[in-house]
Protein backbone atom coordinates (compact mmCIF):
# COMPACT_ATOMS: atom_id res chain seq x y z
CA UNK A 1 0.00 0.00 0.00
CA UNK A 2 1.38 2.99 -1.29
CA UNK A 3 0.69 5.32 2.09
CA UNK A 4 3.15 2.79 3.79
CA UNK A 5 6.37 2.90 1.74
CA UNK A 6 8.01 4.96 3.69
CA UNK A 7 7.23 3.81 7.15
CA UNK A 8 8.55 0.23 5.60
CA UNK A 9 12.27 0.86 6.08
CA UNK A 10 11.77 1.73 9.81
CA UNK A 11 10.04 -1.96 10.24
CA UNK A 12 13.37 -3.39 9.62
CA UNK A 13 15.59 -1.11 11.70
CA UNK A 14 13.58 0.45 14.52
CA UNK A 15 15.03 3.15 17.15
CA UNK A 16 17.13 1.68 20.11
CA UNK A 17 14.45 2.77 22.04
CA UNK A 18 11.76 1.04 20.55
CA UNK A 19 11.45 -2.79 20.43
CA UNK A 20 8.36 -3.57 18.53
CA UNK A 21 5.89 -1.05 16.41
CA UNK A 22 3.15 -1.69 13.58
CA UNK A 23 1.80 0.50 11.50
CA UNK A 24 -1.82 -0.01 9.47
CA UNK A 25 -3.19 2.25 7.06
CA UNK A 26 -6.97 2.68 6.28
CA UNK A 27 -8.45 4.30 3.14
CA UNK A 28 -12.02 4.58 2.07
CA UNK A 29 -13.14 5.94 -1.77
CA UNK A 30 -16.32 6.67 -1.75
CA UNK A 31 -18.57 7.98 -5.04
CA UNK A 32 -21.97 8.72 -4.97
CA UNK A 33 -24.94 9.93 -6.70
CA UNK A 34 -28.51 10.77 -7.11
CA UNK A 35 -31.13 9.76 -9.76
CA UNK A 36 -34.90 10.36 -10.07
CA UNK A 37 -37.29 9.71 -13.15
CA UNK A 38 -34.15 8.93 -14.77
CA UNK A 39 -32.07 11.91 -14.07
CA UNK A 40 -28.90 11.81 -12.46
CA UNK A 41 -28.12 14.27 -9.87
CA UNK A 42 -24.60 15.57 -9.24
CA UNK A 43 -21.90 12.95 -8.20
CA UNK A 44 -20.14 13.35 -5.07
CA UNK A 45 -16.47 11.99 -4.14
CA UNK A 46 -14.30 11.68 -1.51
CA UNK A 47 -11.18 10.11 -0.36
CA UNK A 48 -9.71 9.44 3.63
CA UNK A 49 -6.49 8.21 4.71
CA UNK A 50 -5.99 7.36 7.99
CA UNK A 51 -2.54 5.97 9.98
CA UNK A 52 -2.68 4.14 13.30
CA UNK A 53 0.81 3.78 14.72
CA UNK A 54 1.68 1.26 17.44
CA UNK A 55 5.30 1.98 18.94
CA UNK A 56 6.53 1.39 22.53
CA UNK A 57 3.43 0.50 24.12
CA UNK A 58 1.88 3.34 23.03
CA UNK A 59 -0.42 4.23 20.39
CA UNK A 60 -0.65 7.61 17.28
CA UNK A 61 -3.50 8.25 15.08
CA UNK A 62 -3.13 10.38 12.45
CA UNK A 63 -3.99 11.81 8.33
CA UNK A 64 -1.43 13.68 7.77
CA UNK A 65 0.56 11.34 5.43
CA UNK A 66 3.60 13.50 4.56
CA UNK A 67 4.69 13.38 8.79
CA UNK A 68 7.76 12.19 9.28
CA UNK A 69 7.93 8.40 9.80
CA UNK A 70 10.11 8.68 12.40
CA UNK A 71 8.18 11.48 14.60
CA UNK A 72 5.17 9.53 14.15
CA UNK A 73 7.04 6.36 15.74
CA UNK A 74 8.47 9.00 18.79
CA UNK A 75 4.88 10.11 19.30
CA UNK A 76 3.58 6.29 19.27
CA UNK A 77 6.10 6.14 21.85
CA UNK A 78 5.50 9.05 23.88
CA UNK A 79 2.20 8.51 24.47
CA UNK A 80 3.15 5.30 26.31
CA UNK A 81 2.41 6.44 29.48
CA UNK A 82 -1.14 7.44 28.83
CA UNK A 83 -2.02 3.18 27.36
CA UNK A 84 -3.55 0.66 29.03
CA UNK A 85 -1.99 -1.99 27.23
CA UNK A 86 1.35 -2.35 29.55
CA UNK A 87 3.34 -2.97 26.55
CA UNK A 88 3.81 -3.44 22.81
CA UNK A 89 0.06 -5.15 22.49
CA UNK A 90 -0.08 -8.56 20.74
CA UNK A 91 1.28 -8.41 17.07
CA UNK A 92 0.85 -11.10 13.67
CA UNK A 93 4.27 -12.18 12.94
CA UNK A 94 5.29 -13.18 9.34
CA UNK A 95 2.28 -12.49 7.68
CA UNK A 96 1.69 -12.47 3.75
CA UNK A 97 -1.71 -11.53 2.33
CA UNK A 98 -2.29 -9.42 -0.76
CA UNK A 99 -5.33 -9.46 -1.94
CA UNK A 100 -7.70 -6.73 -4.88
CA UNK A 101 -11.19 -6.16 -5.19
CA UNK A 102 -11.16 -7.36 -8.81
CA UNK A 103 -12.58 -5.24 -11.36
CA UNK A 104 -14.19 -1.69 -10.10
CA UNK A 105 -17.26 -0.89 -12.22
CA UNK A 106 -16.43 2.81 -13.64
CA UNK A 107 -18.54 5.89 -12.98
CA UNK A 108 -20.50 5.61 -16.56
CA UNK A 109 -21.31 1.95 -15.47
CA UNK A 110 -21.89 2.80 -12.26
CA UNK A 111 -24.67 5.71 -13.92
CA UNK A 112 -26.01 3.10 -16.12
CA UNK A 113 -26.78 0.35 -13.63
CA UNK A 114 -28.63 3.07 -11.42
CA UNK A 115 -30.74 4.06 -13.70
CA UNK A 116 -31.62 0.76 -15.02
CA UNK A 117 -32.56 -0.17 -10.99
CA UNK A 118 -34.30 3.19 -10.48
CA UNK A 119 -36.69 2.85 -13.54
CA UNK A 120 -37.33 -1.26 -13.14
CA UNK A 121 -38.29 -0.29 -9.26
CA UNK A 122 -40.68 2.69 -11.04
CA UNK A 123 -41.99 -0.14 -13.37
CA UNK A 124 -43.01 -2.77 -11.06
CA UNK A 125 -44.38 -0.06 -8.24
CA UNK A 126 -46.93 1.87 -10.90
CA UNK A 127 -47.48 5.33 -9.66
CA UNK A 128 -44.12 5.54 -7.58
CA UNK A 129 -41.35 7.84 -7.89
CA UNK A 130 -38.59 6.74 -5.78
CA UNK A 131 -35.47 8.53 -5.23
CA UNK A 132 -32.26 6.32 -5.67
CA UNK A 133 -28.94 6.74 -4.11
CA UNK A 134 -25.85 4.42 -5.42
CA UNK A 135 -22.23 4.59 -3.51
CA UNK A 136 -19.28 2.85 -4.87
CA UNK A 137 -17.04 2.41 -1.30
CA UNK A 138 -13.73 0.91 -1.76
CA UNK A 139 -11.97 0.11 0.63
CA UNK A 140 -8.09 -0.57 1.33
CA UNK A 141 -6.37 -1.87 4.37
CA UNK A 142 -2.10 -2.33 4.96
CA UNK A 143 -0.42 -3.18 7.58
CA UNK A 144 3.22 -3.60 8.25
CA UNK A 145 5.47 -4.17 11.43
CA UNK A 146 8.62 -4.75 12.70
CA UNK A 147 8.03 -8.78 12.93
CA UNK A 148 8.23 -8.99 9.12
CA UNK A 149 4.45 -8.38 8.68
CA UNK A 150 3.19 -7.07 5.06
CA UNK A 151 -0.76 -6.85 4.83
CA UNK A 152 -2.44 -5.00 1.91
CA UNK A 153 -6.36 -5.88 1.16
CA UNK A 154 -8.97 -4.24 -0.62
CA UNK A 155 -12.88 -4.01 -0.82
CA UNK A 156 -15.31 -3.17 -2.65
CA UNK A 157 -18.65 -2.25 -1.71
CA UNK A 158 -21.87 -1.23 -3.66
CA UNK A 159 -24.86 0.22 -2.17
CA UNK A 160 -27.95 1.19 -3.34
CA UNK A 161 -30.56 3.44 -1.21
CA UNK A 162 -34.31 4.13 -1.93
CA UNK A 163 -36.63 6.85 -0.36
CA UNK A 164 -39.99 7.06 -1.15
CA UNK A 165 -42.71 8.96 -0.05
CA UNK A 166 -46.39 8.44 -0.10
CA UNK A 167 -49.89 9.22 1.67
CA UNK A 168 -52.39 7.71 3.10
CA UNK A 169 -55.29 9.71 3.18
CA UNK A 170 -53.97 12.61 4.82
CA UNK A 171 -51.38 10.83 6.58
CA UNK A 172 -47.79 11.17 5.07
CA UNK A 173 -45.90 7.67 4.62
CA UNK A 174 -42.33 7.26 4.28
CA UNK A 175 -39.96 4.48 3.56
CA UNK A 176 -35.98 4.04 3.47
CA UNK A 177 -34.22 0.97 2.49
CA UNK A 178 -30.95 0.00 0.98
CA UNK A 179 -29.23 -3.37 -0.38
CA UNK A 180 -25.66 -3.69 -0.34
CA UNK A 181 -23.45 -6.21 -3.04
CA UNK A 182 -20.06 -6.95 -4.03
CA UNK A 183 -20.67 -6.68 -7.36
CA UNK A 184 -23.51 -4.88 -10.15
CA UNK A 185 -24.98 -8.05 -10.78
CA UNK A 186 -25.82 -8.96 -7.66
CA UNK A 187 -28.40 -5.24 -7.21
CA UNK A 188 -31.25 -6.10 -8.38
CA UNK A 189 -34.89 -4.51 -8.67
CA UNK A 190 -36.59 -7.68 -6.41
CA UNK A 191 -35.58 -6.72 -2.74
CA UNK A 192 -36.61 -3.17 -3.38
CA UNK A 193 -40.04 -4.23 -5.21
CA UNK A 194 -40.48 -6.73 -1.96
CA UNK A 195 -39.88 -4.23 0.65
CA UNK A 196 -42.42 -1.76 -1.46
CA UNK A 197 -45.24 -4.36 -1.50
CA UNK A 198 -44.78 -5.11 2.30
CA UNK A 199 -44.40 -1.92 3.23
CA UNK A 200 -47.91 -1.16 1.48
CA UNK A 201 -49.54 -4.16 2.74
CA UNK A 202 -48.48 -3.22 6.51
CA UNK A 203 -50.45 -0.15 6.40
CA UNK A 204 -53.46 -1.28 7.87
CA UNK A 205 -56.33 0.89 9.97
CA UNK A 206 -55.33 1.67 13.25
CA UNK A 207 -56.05 -0.06 16.29
CA UNK A 208 -56.10 -0.87 20.41
CA UNK A 209 -53.72 -3.42 21.83
CA UNK A 210 -54.19 -4.57 25.30
CA UNK A 211 -51.17 -4.89 27.28
CA UNK A 212 -50.02 -8.93 27.89
CA UNK A 213 -48.44 -11.59 26.50
CA UNK A 214 -48.54 -12.63 23.00
CA UNK A 215 -47.37 -15.21 20.83
CA UNK A 216 -44.98 -12.93 18.25
CA UNK A 217 -44.01 -12.95 15.01
CA UNK A 218 -40.42 -10.37 14.50
CA UNK A 219 -40.11 -9.50 11.30
CA UNK A 220 -36.98 -9.71 9.94
CA UNK A 221 -35.85 -5.75 9.75
CA UNK A 222 -36.95 -5.63 13.52
CA UNK A 223 -34.56 -8.33 14.55
CA UNK A 224 -31.35 -6.92 12.59
CA UNK A 225 -32.05 -3.60 14.58
CA UNK A 226 -31.93 -5.34 18.09
CA UNK A 227 -28.83 -7.84 16.43
CA UNK A 228 -27.29 -4.09 15.81
CA UNK A 229 -26.75 -3.78 19.17
CA UNK A 230 -27.23 -7.26 20.84
CA UNK A 231 -23.62 -8.36 18.91
CA UNK A 232 -21.95 -6.85 21.98
CA UNK A 233 -23.13 -9.84 24.04
CA UNK A 234 -20.81 -11.94 22.05
CA UNK A 235 -17.42 -9.97 22.89
CA UNK A 236 -14.45 -11.87 24.11
CA UNK A 237 -14.34 -8.79 26.19
CA UNK A 238 -17.88 -8.49 27.79
CA UNK A 239 -17.71 -12.27 28.31
CA UNK A 240 -14.41 -12.30 30.30
CA UNK A 241 -15.74 -9.50 32.41
CA UNK A 242 -19.17 -10.86 32.84
CA UNK A 243 -21.26 -7.85 31.02
CA UNK A 244 -23.39 -10.06 29.21
CA UNK A 245 -26.17 -12.51 30.08
CA UNK A 246 -24.37 -15.39 28.36
CA UNK A 247 -21.26 -15.23 30.82
CA UNK A 248 -20.42 -19.09 31.74
CA UNK A 249 -22.31 -20.01 29.12
CA UNK A 250 -19.77 -21.06 26.34
CA UNK A 251 -19.49 -24.58 25.50
CA UNK A 252 -17.05 -24.48 23.23
CA UNK A 253 -18.68 -26.42 20.19
CA UNK A 254 -19.36 -29.59 22.48
CA UNK A 255 -22.56 -31.55 21.57
CA UNK A 256 -23.59 -31.81 24.91
CA UNK A 257 -23.18 -28.48 25.48
CA UNK A 258 -24.99 -25.97 27.73
CA UNK A 259 -28.73 -24.93 25.80
CA UNK A 260 -28.34 -21.20 25.74
CA UNK A 261 -31.20 -20.43 22.58
CA UNK A 262 -33.22 -22.00 21.07
CA UNK A 263 -32.82 -25.52 18.85
CA UNK A 264 -33.86 -23.25 16.13
CA UNK A 265 -30.78 -20.76 16.14
CA UNK A 266 -27.81 -20.89 14.57
CA UNK A 267 -25.70 -17.22 14.70
CA UNK A 268 -22.42 -16.97 12.59
CA UNK A 269 -20.06 -13.83 12.04
CA UNK A 270 -18.80 -13.87 8.31
CA UNK A 271 -16.04 -12.02 6.39
CA UNK A 272 -18.31 -12.27 3.21
CA UNK A 273 -21.71 -12.92 3.08
CA UNK A 274 -24.12 -13.09 -0.29
CA UNK A 275 -26.17 -10.36 -0.47
CA UNK A 276 -23.70 -7.94 1.55
CA UNK A 277 -20.51 -6.04 0.15
CA UNK A 278 -19.74 -5.68 3.97
CA UNK A 279 -16.34 -7.43 5.04
CA UNK A 280 -12.60 -7.58 4.56
CA UNK A 281 -9.95 -10.71 4.18
CA UNK A 282 -7.95 -9.48 6.81
CA UNK A 283 -8.92 -7.41 10.35
CA UNK A 284 -7.09 -4.11 12.05
CA UNK A 285 -4.59 -5.89 13.60
CA UNK A 286 -3.61 -8.38 10.61
CA UNK A 287 -5.48 -11.51 11.54
CA UNK A 288 -6.75 -13.37 8.35
CA UNK A 289 -10.33 -13.33 8.42
CA UNK A 290 -12.34 -16.52 8.71
CA UNK A 291 -16.49 -18.00 9.39
CA UNK A 292 -17.12 -17.85 13.04
CA UNK A 293 -19.60 -20.07 14.53
CA UNK A 294 -21.26 -18.26 17.68
CA UNK A 295 -23.83 -20.28 18.24
CA UNK A 296 -24.67 -23.46 16.67
CA UNK A 297 -28.61 -25.00 17.01
CA UNK A 298 -28.95 -23.47 20.46
CA UNK A 299 -25.55 -23.35 21.82
CA UNK A 300 -22.89 -20.93 22.64
CA UNK A 301 -20.14 -22.19 20.39
CA UNK A 302 -18.09 -18.66 19.39
CA UNK A 303 -17.24 -15.02 20.68
CA UNK A 304 -16.32 -12.13 19.04
CA UNK A 305 -12.16 -11.83 19.62
CA UNK A 306 -9.54 -9.52 19.79
CA UNK A 307 -6.00 -11.07 19.62
CA UNK A 308 -5.56 -9.88 23.18
CA UNK A 309 -8.91 -11.30 24.46
CA UNK A 310 -8.54 -14.73 22.46
CA UNK A 311 -5.10 -15.51 23.83
CA UNK A 312 -6.44 -14.51 27.24
CA UNK A 313 -9.26 -16.71 26.80
CA UNK A 314 -7.63 -19.92 24.45
CA UNK A 315 -9.44 -19.00 21.27
CA UNK A 316 -8.62 -18.66 17.91
CA UNK A 317 -9.30 -14.98 16.81
CA UNK A 318 -10.92 -15.06 13.72
CA UNK A 319 -10.57 -11.60 12.29
CA UNK A 320 -12.87 -9.61 13.99
CA UNK A 321 -10.81 -6.74 15.44
CA UNK A 322 -11.79 -3.22 14.76
CA UNK A 323 -12.47 0.41 15.69
CA UNK A 324 -15.37 1.41 14.47
CA UNK A 325 -18.17 -0.14 16.03
CA UNK A 326 -20.53 2.23 17.61
CA UNK A 327 -22.38 5.79 16.50
CA UNK A 328 -20.08 7.64 19.21
CA UNK A 329 -17.55 7.03 21.92
CA UNK A 330 -14.74 6.01 19.40
CA UNK A 331 -11.44 6.23 20.38
CA UNK A 332 -9.42 6.22 16.83
CA UNK A 333 -6.69 3.69 18.21
CA UNK A 334 -8.63 2.02 20.46
CA UNK A 335 -9.09 -1.81 19.31
CA UNK A 336 -12.13 -4.29 19.90
CA UNK A 337 -14.01 -6.66 18.85
CA UNK A 338 -16.53 -5.94 15.60
CA UNK A 339 -18.53 -8.05 13.91
CA UNK A 340 -18.22 -8.07 9.87
CA UNK A 341 -21.47 -9.76 8.81
CA UNK A 342 -23.34 -10.67 12.07
CA UNK A 343 -26.05 -12.89 11.03
CA UNK A 344 -28.97 -15.75 12.14
CA UNK A 345 -28.85 -18.52 9.58
CA UNK A 346 -32.48 -18.72 7.54
CA UNK A 347 -34.72 -21.11 8.28
CA UNK A 348 -37.18 -23.08 6.30
CA UNK A 349 -40.44 -21.41 6.41
CA UNK A 350 -42.24 -18.77 4.28
CA UNK A 351 -43.88 -15.46 5.54
CA UNK A 352 -47.28 -17.00 5.14
CA UNK A 353 -46.86 -20.22 6.64
CA UNK A 354 -45.04 -18.32 9.46
CA UNK A 355 -48.49 -16.30 10.21
CA UNK A 356 -50.26 -19.58 9.64
CA UNK A 357 -48.54 -20.95 12.61
CA UNK A 358 -48.86 -17.83 14.79
CA UNK A 359 -52.55 -17.89 14.30
CA UNK A 360 -53.69 -15.02 16.96
CA UNK A 361 -51.11 -13.33 18.13
CA UNK A 362 -48.39 -9.93 17.13
CA UNK A 363 -46.75 -9.52 13.88
CA UNK A 364 -43.95 -6.60 14.47
CA UNK A 365 -42.75 -5.12 11.67
CA UNK A 366 -41.05 -1.89 12.81
CA UNK A 367 -39.07 -0.97 15.65
CA UNK A 368 -37.26 2.04 17.09
CA UNK A 369 -33.79 3.78 19.37
CA UNK A 370 -32.68 -0.17 19.72
CA UNK A 371 -29.83 1.22 20.83
CA UNK A 372 -31.07 2.94 24.08
CA UNK A 373 -33.19 0.24 24.64
CA UNK A 374 -30.93 -2.92 25.07
CA UNK A 375 -29.02 -3.29 27.87
CA UNK A 376 -25.57 -5.46 26.81
CA UNK A 377 -24.85 -6.51 30.58
CA UNK A 378 -28.40 -7.77 31.47
CA UNK A 379 -30.13 -8.59 28.15
CA UNK A 380 -33.38 -6.41 29.26
CA UNK A 381 -35.07 -4.49 26.41
CA UNK A 382 -37.56 -2.41 26.46
CA UNK A 383 -38.42 -1.34 22.22
CA UNK A 384 -40.52 0.87 20.96
CA UNK A 385 -42.22 -0.72 18.01
CA UNK A 386 -44.95 -0.96 15.20
CA UNK A 387 -46.78 -4.29 14.98
CA UNK A 388 -50.03 -5.79 13.80
CA UNK A 389 -52.58 -7.73 14.96
CA UNK A 390 -52.79 -10.95 13.45
CA UNK A 391 -56.44 -13.53 13.92
CA UNK A 392 -56.56 -16.86 11.92
CA UNK A 393 -53.72 -16.20 10.07
CA UNK A 394 -54.82 -13.19 8.62
CA UNK A 395 -53.21 -9.46 9.09
CA UNK A 396 -56.24 -7.19 10.76
CA UNK A 397 -55.23 -4.01 12.13
CA UNK A 398 -52.08 -2.30 13.11
CA UNK A 399 -51.09 -0.56 16.50
CA UNK A 400 -48.66 1.69 17.35
CA UNK A 401 -47.01 3.28 20.72
CA UNK A 402 -46.40 0.17 22.14
CA UNK A 403 -43.49 -1.33 23.40
CA UNK A 404 -42.02 -5.08 23.81
CA UNK A 405 -40.33 -5.96 26.99
CA UNK A 406 -38.02 -8.60 28.32
CA UNK A 407 -34.62 -10.09 28.39
CA UNK A 408 -32.58 -11.42 24.83
CA UNK A 409 -31.37 -14.17 26.62
CA UNK A 410 -35.40 -15.25 27.32
CA UNK A 411 -36.54 -13.97 23.78
CA UNK A 412 -33.47 -15.59 21.76
CA UNK A 413 -34.51 -19.36 23.79
CA UNK A 414 -38.02 -18.97 22.97
CA UNK A 415 -37.82 -18.77 18.87
CA UNK A 416 -39.94 -21.29 17.69
CA UNK A 417 -39.66 -21.11 13.36
CA UNK A 418 -37.09 -18.94 11.29
CA UNK A 419 -38.11 -17.63 8.20
CA UNK A 420 -36.28 -18.29 5.13
CA UNK A 421 -35.75 -15.03 3.96
CA UNK A 422 -33.23 -12.91 5.34
CA UNK A 423 -32.56 -9.17 5.77
CA UNK A 424 -29.68 -7.33 5.66
CA UNK A 425 -28.82 -4.24 7.49
CA UNK A 426 -25.40 -2.07 7.59
CA UNK A 427 -24.71 -0.30 10.97
CA UNK A 428 -25.83 2.87 10.88
CA UNK A 429 -23.85 5.86 10.01
CA UNK A 430 -20.50 4.59 10.43
CA UNK A 431 -21.37 1.48 7.63
CA UNK A 432 -18.67 -0.36 9.45
CA UNK A 433 -20.03 -3.93 9.29
CA UNK A 434 -23.82 -5.67 8.58
CA UNK A 435 -26.26 -7.64 10.47
CA UNK A 436 -28.96 -10.02 8.98
CA UNK A 437 -31.93 -12.47 10.32
CA UNK A 438 -34.78 -13.82 9.02
CA UNK A 439 -38.22 -13.35 10.29
CA UNK A 440 -38.55 -15.38 14.30
CA UNK A 441 -41.74 -16.78 15.31
CA UNK A 442 -41.32 -16.36 19.05
CA UNK A 443 -43.81 -18.51 21.65
CA UNK A 444 -44.31 -15.43 23.77
CA UNK A 445 -43.23 -11.52 24.49
CA UNK A 446 -44.66 -8.72 26.51
CA UNK A 447 -46.34 -6.09 25.50
CA UNK A 448 -47.69 -2.59 26.71
CA UNK A 449 -50.65 -1.28 25.93
CA UNK A 450 -51.40 1.49 22.97
CA UNK A 451 -55.14 3.35 22.39
CA UNK A 452 -56.46 3.74 19.20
Amino acid sequence: MRELERLRPLMKELPADIRAAQVQAEKREILSFEIQDGAVKGAEYSSVTELFVSAGGGFYYTQKLEEDPEEMLAKAAGLARYSNSGGAGPMVKGSRLKTDCGQIPKTEELKAAAAALEKAIREGIPGSKPALRMTRTKETRGLINSLDTDICCENIRLEAELEMAETDGEIPCFLNCGFSARSLKELTAKPFLRRIRQWRENRLPSGTLDAGRYRTLLDGEVVTNILATAWQMFTGANYRNGATPYAGDLSCGAADGKQVFSPCLTIEDLPFMERSGYGCAVDCEGTPACALTVAFEGRLTGLLHTLETASEMGQTPCGCAGRKALLSGNIHTQIQAIPRNFCIRPGKCTEKELLDELQDGIYVFESYDVFHSINIASGEFHIPCKAILVENGQKKRSAEGITINGNLKELFAHVTACGNGLFVRPMDLLKSYAVAAPSLLVSEIAFTGSQG
